[in-house]
């Protein structure tokens, strides 16, 4: 029986090692850098230290609001947008019609407006006109996290949610898990996690605008398509970008323990080696 035990657990141990070893090789000597556009939290470090160390991969964790770095982002070899704050309507809200508009204002008492948001607001939508923008960067990882697909979402003049429980009439996504149902084959998070659907960590009251996307997805934003939903597809919970290593999640893999966290983080970094080789 002990013999059977340490066998098996040999061939698990030996299976985990395998799903781990990094398909992306950096030279010795060298470091990834990833970006955040803010502190990333214990959770998002931890991940990412976590499983750099398995891919054996030393790992370098800039905070770029306060770091030296502005729009230059040639030292950094992927970036995360983590979760946090609501971002204020008003980076988006003239750009949809009045009716629109006007519903958004009427619900502006809902949005939870601090400090924190409007400087992470300002800081994470110069980043993002800077990464879009430049053709250098399209082999620059990025993730956004939560509230990071949120500003995302924004980046492109698309609305958000003002607030799901007064929109959607269905409870706010606050600190329970959400089953997530992946819509395309050929995507990025379906290739990533090897699943049709799974269940995820949320905590959130507001999300990219679906009806509104889907209604003008094909003349206005092409190259962004929705992956994966949640609650009868009334919340995008994946958005990924066309020829660029981006893609924005509605759930929090860093709370999840097992292999959700595992390849997502991982994806982070080995696109990150990727982009880093080609610079070297």
């Amino acid at each position: 029986m002990t013999k059977i035990f340490i066998f098996l657990l040999s061939g698990l141990l030996s299976l985990n090692l395998f799903a781990s070893e990094a398909t992306c090789r950096l030279p010795a000597g060298e470091t990834l850098t990833i970006g955040c556009s803010t502190d990333c939290g214990w959770s998002v470090k931890n991940a990412l230290r976590t499983y750099a160390s398995k891919l054996g991969y030393k790992l370098n964790l800039v905070n770029m609001a306060k770091s030296k770095i502005s729009n230059d982002y040639s030292q950094i070899d992927g970036v995360i947008i983590p979760g946090g704050e609501d971002i204020d309507p008003i980076h988006y809200k003239y750009e949809v019609e009045a009716d629109l508009r006007q519903t958004i204002e009427d619900l502006d008492h809902l949005v939870d407006y601090t400090r924190e948001g409007a400087k992470r607001d300002k800081f994470e939508l110069n980043l993002l006109a800077n990464y879009f923008a430049n053709k250098d960067y399209d082999s620059l990882p990025l993730l956004g996290i939560c509230r990071g697909m949120q500003i995302l979402t924004v980046s492109q003049k698309i609305p958000l949610y003002i607030d799901i429980k007064a929109e959607l009439k269905i409870p706010n996504r606050r600190d329970l898990n959400d089953e997530i149902t992946i819509t395309s084959e050929s995507s990025l998070i379906k290739q990533m996690l090897g699943l049709t659907t799974f269940k995820a960590y949320k905590n959130h009251h507001q999300g990219l605008r679906v009806d509104y996307f889907e209604k003008y997805q094909a003349t206005r934003w092409p190259e962004i398509s929705i992956t994966a939903y949640s609650n009868n597809r009334l919340i995008a919970e994946a958005m990924e970008f066309r020829d660029r290593p981006t893609m924005g999640i509605q759930f929090h893999p860093e709370v999840d323990r097992g292999s959700l966290r595992e390849k997502i983080f991982s994806w982070v970094l080995e696109r990150s080696c990727e982009n880093k080789n080609k610079k070297l």
